[in-house]
């Protein structure tokens, strides 16, 4: 691929020709040759030529090794040639283009077109491209100084750094101005979008755009600060914040609703009280309900033998139970419940189980409690359960290493449950 096509300053038929490429018509660039005669390629075009076939393209010999052709290099260098933008003689005629926008103006008004809308617009762009538009370049160097000059030139098509689009150097500047991919800084925060989003940016999202308060107190606020304003604006309606009161009007008039309707507050806050302080004595329960999780390893024959008790739990104020696990005098029959330690007036019921045996332990439901204390044949009853069989297969399949666990609901004499997990 040749470097240009051959626009010499001093153009000689006889003497140019000889310097251009035979298969790409352009100047020689890094001329080469591989036969005998010395004929001289582009290297690249050669080296695609030989690819084909190993015969010199231009007299068809049989190809030997590639020469570089080092003082044709020096010539071409120092060949003094024009910019290739020099001119448009090559192009088709293009009227429209030749014609200055006066002379384009003049051709509409002698057709009896208007100059409105889409024309306006158009004669607007043709008449700034004019302005921008530098001519031909007349630029003129040695090949060797011809990069050099593209990264200059004002007619070289270039991209432009935010789109697409490609375009004269010369008419670059109006496009990066006026480009809808453009990179803008809002001018109210700060904040860098494209050029097609500030407009949408700042009809919506833009914090420090000041905006009429929605609500008519007639305040010009930033969009920002829209809810520190809403906690303060007088004209914004909102509910009463007593309880149980449900009436809605603006904070200014609200003032005048509390003066009317203070009695009512005062009964409902009062009422608030009462059922706050019924969640408190319920919430203290459940507070000392402390989880409890045995997994102690004791001697086998010392767990079935003495069975074992939990530490106590506070349940509720003043009043302590523990899980307990006991041998009955029957070989295999044993008890597992509920001990109360210490309390008053309760009711209790729950459920308990142990590692390795297939069926939970109840004493008691929701619906019909155990009660303390209760009076039995003149004594008072201090411990609920159930007495159940464990085999001696069972014993063994469970072990010592076992869990005893229990879930337990009491209702003190406030009507309030709370329970234990252990």
């Amino acid at each position: 691929m040749g470097l240009i096509d051959a626009n010499f300053v001093d153009y000689r038929e006889d003497s140019a020709d000889d310097l251009v490429c035979p298969i790409c018509t352009d100047v020689l660039d890094q001329p080469h040759s591989c036969c005998s005669q010395g004929h001289v390629f582009c290297r690249d075009c050669l080296d695609q030529s030989l690819e084909r076939r190993e015969r010199c393209p231009t007299c068809r010999e049989a190809a030997g090794s590639v020469v570089r052709q080092r003082p044709l290099e020096g010539i071409i260098a120092k060949l003094r040639i024009r910019c290739p933008h020099a001119d448009d003689e090559d192009e088709p005629a293009r009227p429209a283009k030749r014609m200055t926008v006066a002379q384009l103006r003049a051709a509409l008004a002698e057709r009896e077109l208007p100059e409105d809308g889409l024309k306006a617009e158009l004669l607007a762009r043709l008449e700034a491209a004019r302005e921008d538009d530098v001519g031909p370049c007349t630029w003129t160097g040695t090949i060797a100084t011809l990069d050099a000059h593209k990264r200059t030139c004002p007619r070289l098509e270039v991209a432009c750094k935010d789109c697409d689009v490609r375009l004269m150097r010369c008419w670059m500047a109006r496009h990066e101005a006026t480009c809808p991919q453009r990179t803008v800084q809002c001018e109210l925060c700060g904040e860098e979008m494209g050029a097609m989003d500030l407009d949408d940016h700042l009809a919506n999202d833009c914090e420090e755009v000041e905006e009429s308060c929605e609500h008519g107190c007639g305040a010009q606020i930033r969009r920002g600060h829209k809810i520190e304003h809403d906690a303060v604006c007088p004209k914004k309606r909102i509910i009463c914040p007593h309880f149980g009161c449900f009436h809605r009007a603006t904070r200014e008039e609200m003032a005048q609703h509390y003066v009317e309707k203070a009695e009512d507050h005062a009964r409902s806050a009062d009422h608030k009280i009462r059922v706050l302080e019924t969640r408190i004595d319920s919430l203290a329960g459940e507070a000392h309900a402390v989880p409890f999780f045995c997994n102690k390893v004791v001697d086998d024959h010392e767990i079935w033998r003495r069975g074992w008790a939990s530490p106590s739990f506070q349940v509720a104020p003043g009043l302590h139970i523990r899980l307990k696990f006991s041998p009955q005098r029957d070989l295999d029959r044993y008890f597992l419940g509920i001990d109360v330690v210490e309390g008053y007036g309760c009711q209790i019921f729950g459920k308990a189980s142990i590692t390795g045996y297939p069926h939970y332990i109840t004493f008691g439901s929701r619906a019909s409690p155990l009660k303390f204390p209760r009076e039995s044949d003149g004594e008072m009853n201090w411990c609920w359960g159930k007495i159940f069989t464990i085999t001696e297969a069972q014993r063994v399949a469970i072990g010592a290493n076992f869990i005893l666990r229990a879930k337990v609901y009491v209702q003190n004499n406030r009507g309030l449950w709370s329970y234990l997990a252990c």
